[in-house]
C-alpha cells in the first residue's frame, strides 16, 4: 500500500494482477495491470509499491524480476530488469563452469539432465566439456516438469552410474587409477526440486569411498530463496557451503 500526493491510496491486488486506487474516503476510482509478461503487466501478481514526488507510481515484481514505472493514470512508461525461465538460468551456470580453463583443463565433464526423470546426456570424458557446450542449448523441458525438478531421483542415478550400474553409461572411474582419480558431482538447480538428494550425496559418498575418500557433491545455485536446501546437499556432500551463481 502507499499514498500519493493527494491522499489516493494505492494498493497491490496480488491475486487479480492490479493496482488499485481509492480515493481518501476509501472509494474505489480506478485500477490498472493484467496478467502477463509483456510491460504493464504482472506475473503472479505485483508485490512492493511506492509513489515519487511527482506521484509516479513504482511497483516491484517478484516474477518477472523488474520494477516498472507508472504515471498516475496507470499507463506504464518503463520496466528495469528481465525475466528468465529455470532453465535458461540453468544453461547460463553450465556454460560458464564448461568455458573456465581454469576448471576445465586436465578435467572430464559429462551432463545429465533432470527436469523430470534423469537423462545422462553427455558421458564424462575428457571432451565433456566441449560436447555439454553444443549439447545444453538442446536440452528442453518438457510437460512432466511441473513446479519441482527430481533431484532426489537424479542424484539416485548418478551413484548408480558412478558405480557402474547402468550398462548403457558404463562408470568414467578406472578402479586401477582409484588412487589419482578425484571426481565431484556438481548439482545445478534453483533449490525447488522433490526427492531428497541430501540422501542421495550421502550415499554416493559412502558407495565410493574407495575413490579418495569418495565422490563429494558441489551444489551451484541460482536462487538464494531455497538456501536451506542447498546446504542440507552441500554439507551431505562433503562441501560443506553451497555456492551460487551470479
Amino acid at each position: 500500500i502507499t499514498i500519493d500526493s493527494n491522499d489516493n491510496i494505492y494498493v497491490s491486488d496480488y491475486g487479480n494482477y492490479r493496482i488499485q486506487k481509492f480515493n481518501t474516503s476509501g472509494v474505489y476510482q480506478s485500477s490498472f495491470g493484467s496478467f502477463g509478461t509483456d510491460e504493464g503487466k504482472f506475473r503472479y501478481g505485483p508485490q512492493g509499491i511506492t509513489v515519487d514526488s511527482s506521484d509516479n507510481i513504482f511497483v516491484a515484481e517478484q516474477y518477472n524480476h523488474r520494477v516498472c514505472k507508472f504515471d498516475s493514470n496507470g499507463d506504464v512508461s518503463e520496466c528495469h530488469g528481465s525475466w528468465t525461465s529455470r532453465i535458461q538460468s540453468a544453461r547460463k551456470v553450465i556454460k560458464k563452469i564448461v568455458t573456465d580453463s581454469d576448471l576445465t583443463n586436465g578435467a572430464h565433464f559429462g551432463l545429465m539432465a533432470w527436469a523430470s526423470d534423469p537423462e545422462m546426456k553427455v558421458a564424462v570424458s575428457g571432451k565433456g566439456a566441449q560436447e555439454i557446450f553444443k549439447e545444453i542449448d538442446n536440452v528442453k523441458i518438457d510437460g512432466k516438469l511441473g513446479w519441482q525438478t527430481k533431484a532426489g531421483k537424479a542424484m539416485r542415478m548418478a551413484r548408480r552410474y558412478y558405480t557402474n550400474q547402468i550398462v548403457k553409461w558404463p562408470t568414467p572411474i578406472d578402479k586401477r587409477a582409484s588412487d589419482c582419480q578425484k571426481s565431484f558431482v556438481i548439482l545445478i538447480s534453483d533449490g525447488i526440486w522433490s526427492g531428497s538428494p541430501e540422501n542421495g550425496a550421502k550415499r554416493l559418498r559412502q558407495e565410493t569411498a574407495w575413490s579418495r575418500g569418495g565422490i563429494d557433491t558441489y551444489v551451484v545455485g541460482f536462487g538464494v530463496g531455497a538456501n536451506n536446501e542447498y546446504l542440507k546437499v552441500a554439507r551431505e556432500g562433503n562441501t560443506k557451503t553451497p555456492l551460487y551463481a551470479d
